[in-house]
């Protein structure tokens, strides 16, 4: 397990000064023959930290650890485990009492070597050392329960990411550590999901983790063609059985429709139109709402779009959605209209 921690590290692409010189110092003790994972080693030891985000990234889950007297990220030593990844995980958990918790990426999001003073820790002193670590990226549903882990910590809570430079006491890790791990998690920089994983994410049992997954997706794809590498991940749920699930992706194609540069829609156009006349009235009419998006960004389907839109039999659907949907077919029809009286461009 430690040649694979090394290589790890070997992979880690440095984002400043001091990651790269941690990371040389970091590669150098580890090519020592001591063993640095356990923290019977005096001057250093490895250590794991836990960047647990909500999925919108706009919160950070944290303890008020009662050695430092300041709120601080979640993690802890390894103990002889080289898998730092899942060090981060298990203490994360013990901390705060979480239970349900997403890995973002097994690759580090941050490398860095910490100064610890010198202190006592159950009636023993331990001596001045330094904490060799790596941190990972996580997200976690807020709306779950917290507890605290009394020996370590006074209090667990979410906190907005803007504001921990006021919540937190120790100035050098806001401006060292905590700004660049804001920075990688609020402007998507680390992102390094399977489509496997999209999936498993945009279909969880937890529907407002999966609503926010989405949300979050759809409010990047607007400024961005990040997510546009994982348009056949998105395709593949059009037809899945819940339907909160073909609402969020119906949403999620039609956004990424503007960076659509090697014509995937084309071979989903069908599929997406046939929603138009979905089994469940408001997958229906987000359909309809979204192909405004799709006419903007691909005015040559906006002929195919228009018809499909005509043809729809709304008998289907009972007295009181009828008029809702019909108004958005209307609405729908207005905005693809103006599109292409101006030449496909709004």
């Amino acid at each position: 397990m430690k040649e694979k921690l090394i290589a790890q590290i070997q992979r880690y692409n440095p984002v400043n000064e001091q990651e790269n010189t941690d990371k040389q110092t970091l590669m150098d003790l580890l090519n020592r023959a001591e063993d640095i994972s356990v923290r019977e080693n005096l001057t250093g030891h490895l250590t794991a930290s836990a960047w647990v985000v909500s999925p919108d990234r706009k919160l950070v889950l944290m303890a008020y650890h009662k050695l430092y007297d300041s709120w601080a990220w979640l993690g802890g030593h390894a103990d002889g485990d080289w898998d730092l990844c899942r060090v981060a995980e298990k203490e994360a958990r013990e901390e705060s009492g979480i239970e349900t918790l997403t890995l973002v990426s097994p690759e580090p999001v941050s490398l860095e070597i910490l100064t610890v003073n010198g202190h006592e820790k159950k009636g023993k002193y331990v001596p001045c050392h330094l904490h060799l670590n790596l941190t990972f990226l996580f997200e976690a549903e807020p709306a779950q329960d917290l507890r605290c882990k009394p020996d370590e910590n006074s209090g667990v809570a979410w906190l907005d990411m803007d504001e921990l430079a006021e919540k937190s006491s120790e100035p050098w890790f806001v401006e060292r550590i905590y700004s660049k791990l804001v920075n990688r998690a609020k402007h998507g920089i680390i992102r390094r999901n399977t489509m496997q994983d999209i999936i498993s994410k945009l279909t969880a049992k937890d529907d407002k983790y999966a609503c926010a997954i989405a949300d979050r997706i759809i409010s990047e794809s607007r400024d961005t063609d990040e997510w546009y590498e994982y348009f056949d991940a998105f395709a593949s749920l059009l037809n899945h059985p819940k339907s909160l699930v073909r609402n969020r992706v119906l949403h999620i194609l039609a956004v990424n429709a503007q960076w659509d540069d090697e014509n995937r829609f084309a071979a989903i156009l069908p599929e997406f139109l046939s929603h138009i006349m979905d089994e469940k009235p408001i997958t229906a009419r987000q359909c309809i709402k979204t192909l405004a998006l799709i006419g903007q960004a691909k005015p040559q389907y906006i002929p195919r779009i228009t018809e499909a839109l005509r043809e729809a039999d709304l008998s289907q659907y009972k007295d009181s959605m009828r008029p809702l949907i019909k108004k958005d077919i209307e609405v729908t029809n207005r905005t693809l209209q103006n599109i292409m009286g101006h030449g496909g461009k709004t």
